[in-house]
């Protein structure tokens, strides 16, 4: 024992972090993986009460926990590893919730850096039309727990809120986060629908106005702060002053990251005349990440006027955005990429550009991007073959082409034409040959390395294909 007191004390910190979290724990990552990682996949893992022996999963952070029982010193530097990151996905009230308060945030508040909260868990969600005509509901316990708890926990700084309903009052919340932001212990925020995250494809169409999520990023938008850098919104909607806000505020001007997932409803934020509908959004020089899933509003061809807007972005994810009535643009002339306001002249290539549930025309209008790494998943076999082949200058300074991995197709099984397929090209696609070798062949022309090992961001039922 006299042997681990002997060590000096970086070699013991060492030890600890890597003892932390197994690699088959995947966590909902603020300004990463959380607008599109369901927590159904993660509601057991608690590495707070883990660490305490209340824990579903005895595993969770099991190293750790038995470092911590060698010696008194050393359940000195393991507690703030233990105690960093709280899940409260559970009613308050129940054991658990009980809990955790008591063994977890009165003697360890201090350590927490990471929460994520299901604020009316006490609740059940909207589950009819009459449900979602009621008044806006008071402040629960659980809310008004959940901000005692912020409270206690001072030095948070990545801050996870989920909830069921969209007129849950988060009054006494936002008194709490606005007063991390103002004091610049808040770096990533995320305020998460879990109607949208738990099952996206039954999501009502709902205009609340100003109650609820939405009062919550009105009201922080005001406060300006250098150390905001994550920002990730998944709402049923977002009226237009919202909108403004996000565009322009000076709240939001030194974000790093930016995930929006539903919210742009075209019913809401479409503005006909493009020049109107862009001149709204101002410069973000700081901007390095921007994923937009799931948004009517994110009109393929205005994507790449945004990515000339935001100088230092560096990773884009566009995925399943568009409205049924978008206008397919004409084709760019053959030599566009030499032109003297060709994007890529102005704007260092993308590192990683992930595109998901697009359709061809989409692609096309996208390809004006530069990107060093492409990732294609999601989207009709031979989509993004027929894009390549048509303009062979999509793209511009693509080193890389990842897409899923291959597989079999059986026609009988797998895939039955339509009109839409036969206009797109993709039946001619899947008659004629091998996807597979003409990517191959077109990637080989461009000499850009393929590889079949991306993953689908969204995972979702419609989609049985893939390259």
């Amino acid at each position: 024992m006299g042997f681990i007191n002997d060590l000096p004390v970086e070699i013991l910190l060492q030890i600890i972090s890597e003892c932390q979290l197994p690699a088959n724990v995947s966590t909902p990552i603020v300004g990463s993986n959380a607008a599109w990682k369901p927590l159904s996949n993660f509601v057991y893992h608690d590495p707070s009460l883990s660490a305490i022996g209340f824990g579903h999963d005895t595993t969770y952070n099991s190293a750790l926990k038995s470092l911590r029982l060698t010696n008194k010193a050393m359940n000195i530097l393991a507690q703030p590893y233990l105690f960093q990151e709280v899940n409260l996905l559970y009613n308050l009230s129940s054991k658990r919730g009980q809990s955790v308060q008591k063994y977890v945030i009165e003697p360890h508040g201090a350590h927490v850096r990471v929460i994520r909260m299901d604020i009316d868990a006490e609740r059940g969600p909207v589950l009819d039309e009459m449900d979602i005509e009621q008044d806006p509901q008071e402040p629960s316990s659980q809310v008004k727990s959940m901000a005692a708890i912020l409270a206690a926990c001072p030095n948070v700084g990545s801050l996870g809120l989920f909830y069921r309903r969209w007129n849950t009052d988060f009054a006494p919340i936002t008194d709490k986060v606005m007063k991390m932001i103002e004091r610049g212990s808040l770096v990533a925020l995320g305020v998460y629908s879990l109607q949208v995250t738990d099952n996206p494809w039954a999501v009502m169409f709902i205009n609340g106005g100003k109650c609820g999520s939405i009062e919550f990023l009105n009201t922080i938008s005001t406060v300006s702060t250098p150390n905001l850098k994550a920002l990730d919104i998944v709402n049923e909607w977002m009226p237009p002053e919202t909108y403004a806000h996000l565009q322009k505020s000076p709240a939001f001007a030194q974000l790093s990251s930016l995930t929006v997932r539903y919210a742009f409803r075209h019913a809401l934020l479409w503005v006909p005349d493009p020049a109107k509908r862009l001149s709204g959004w101002a410069p973000r020089a700081h901007l390095t990440r921007l994923q937009l899933i799931s948004c009517q509003t994110a009109y393929a061809p205005d994507i790449p006027i945004l990515v000339g807007l935001f100088e230092a972005l560096e990773e884009l994810l566009v995925s399943t955005c568009g409205y049924r009535e978008d206008v397919i643009p004409p084709p760019r002339s053959t030599g566009w990429s030499a032109y003297p306001d060709a994007l890529w002249k102005r704007k260092t290539a993308l590192k990683e550009f992930v595109i998901e549930h697009m359709d061809r025309w989409e692609i096309l209008a996208l390809g004006v991007i530069p990107a060093q790494t492409v990732i294609c998943a999601n989207v009709q076999p031979g989509a993004m073959l027929k894009a390549l082949e048509e303009d062979k200058e999509l793209f511009p300074g693509i080193k890389v082409l990842r897409v899923l991995p291959n597989r079999v197709y059986r026609r009988d099984e797998l895939y039955e034409s339509s009109e839409d397929d036969e206009e797109d090209g993709t039946h001619d696609v899947i008659r004629s040959g091998s996807v597979e070798k003409r990517l191959d062949t077109v990637c080989g022309e461009r000499k850009v390395e393929l590889r079949r090992d991306a993953s689908r961001y969204r995972p979702c039922t419609c989609c049985s294909y893939s390259y």
